[in-house]
């Protein structure tokens, strides 16, 4: 590493540190000095700073110290915060932001899923399928093919079919999630290895698509029924988890994403999260909303408030909570008012009932969660807002 690869590193990583401040918290910083003679880590000059100051909302140079912006203003006035070990870097003009905050993240298993058999971006079924047979070539040993981030969009119905993978991917079973995590599409051999035959009925909460002629699983699986075959692939361990939330987290710094709300957090993604942050490892600020398991009621209060105070670190705390009320538009899980103009009669089902749902947001709502919710369907959406009124009319209306 030379000498303007170790700067440009630093100058990095101190930024990033530095601006995890939120926008709405910097006008308090903005154009502000910090104590006289503080020597700054990183000092950026010749800058485009938009400061969201909105009496001031450019500036020319911003100086960083210890995790904290020193001071924002005048090229002139940032050079007294310069010190021996300083990082001095000339933007040539290029802007300065605070960092981003993304609401709505799955950081692990999206990290994870980049060293499997990754279907990310991709734009047609042929570049899938492609995506596909190189994975499965390149990878004999593994047990079974797994990975995912395939859209729906791309074909029939939502419904890519058993066939098509089984051609891929002959020799061993092969299960691939969707992109939006709703669905997902397994070849004949994971179905069978999963008992999965006609005579399988729909799990709760969830569908098997099948062929219209023969009654037969057509090889997608909608919501919980992809649980079916899921269940039997094996196991990631601990290491696989903290991977790939270094893998998701080094995106995340790129792109300039320094606080994050964990979408939908299993004990194993708190596991991952928490261990990086023991070892200072952790670069983004995490709130993880826990998942909900609707089934067990409002004893999910009690359960959940338990997690929270394990999973409590130095940029780490748990304190939301995540519903999924329904599924979504492409494969008709969401739940509707009126029916789906193809498919007469069917308005969708919610993956709970509005008493049960005004209930468990209530007992979250005392529990102190910020109660996050998955609702796509016009259903489901009046379902939230009926819950959130019944838990403000229960514990009273905070904010």
């Amino acid at each position: 590493m030379t000498a303007i690869d170790r700067t440009r590193d630093r100058a990095s990583r101190a930024l990033l540190t530095a601006f995890v401040v939120l926008a709405g918290l910097l006008p308090s910083l903005a154009c502000r000095s910090g104590r006289p003679g503080e020597p700054a880590d990183l000092i950026l000059t010749n800058a485009a700073v938009a400061t969201m100051d909105a009496s001031r909302p450019r500036a020319e140079a911003v100086a960083v110290g210890k995790g904290r912006v020193l001071f924002v203003g005048s090229a002139g006035s940032v050079s007294r915060f310069r010190g021996g070990s300083t990082a001095v870097v000339d933007l040539g003009g290029k802007m300065v932001l605070p960092a981003f905050q993304d609401s709505h993240v799955h950081l692990v298993t999206g990290g994870v899923e980049l060293g499997l058999c990754n279907l990310n971006g991709l734009r047609t079924k042929e570049e899938v399928v492609a995506a596909v047979k190189a994975y499965a070539a390149a990878n004999p040993g593994l047990a079974w093919v797994t990975g995912g981030g395939w859209d729906l969009p791309l074909f029939p119905q939502a419904n890519p079919r058993k066939e098509d993978l089984d051609a891929l991917v002959p020799d061993r079973p092969a299960v691939l999630t969707a992109a939006d995590g709703h669905s997902a599409w397994a070849n004949s051999r994971a179905l069978a290895l999963a008992g999965v035959t006609k005579d399988t009925a729909d799990p709760p909460g969830g569908r098997i698509e099948r062929d219209p002629a023969t009654g037969e699983p057509s090889g997608t699986l909608r919501e919980s029924a992809a649980g079916l075959v899921e269940k039997h692939v094996p196991d990631l361990g601990p290491e696989d988890y903290i991977k790939g939330l270094r893998a998701g987290q080094e995106i995340a710094g790129r792109l300039g994403i320094a606080a994050i709300i964990e979408a939908s957090a299993s004990e194993r993604i708190l596991d991952a999260y928490a261990a990086l942050d023991r070892a200072g490892g952790l670069s983004v600020r995490v709130l993880a909303s826990l998942h909900v398991d609707t089934g067990q009621g409002v004893s999910e209060a009690g359960r959940l408030a338990k997690l929270r105070e394990a999973y409590r670190g130095a940029r780490l705390k748990a304190t939301a909570a995540k519903i999924f009320v329904d599924g979504v538009m492409e494969p008709r899980t969401a739940a509707l008012l009126e029916p789906y103009s193809d498919r007469p009669g069917d308005r969708g089902k919610p993956l709970l009932e509005p008493e049960a749902f005004n209930a468990l947001a209530t007992a979250l709502d005392a529990a102190g969660f910020q109660v996050h919710v998955h609702a796509i369907g016009d259903r489901a959406i009046r379902m939230s807002l009926d819950a959130f009124e019944a838990a403000g009319r229960a514990n009273g209306f905070r904010d």
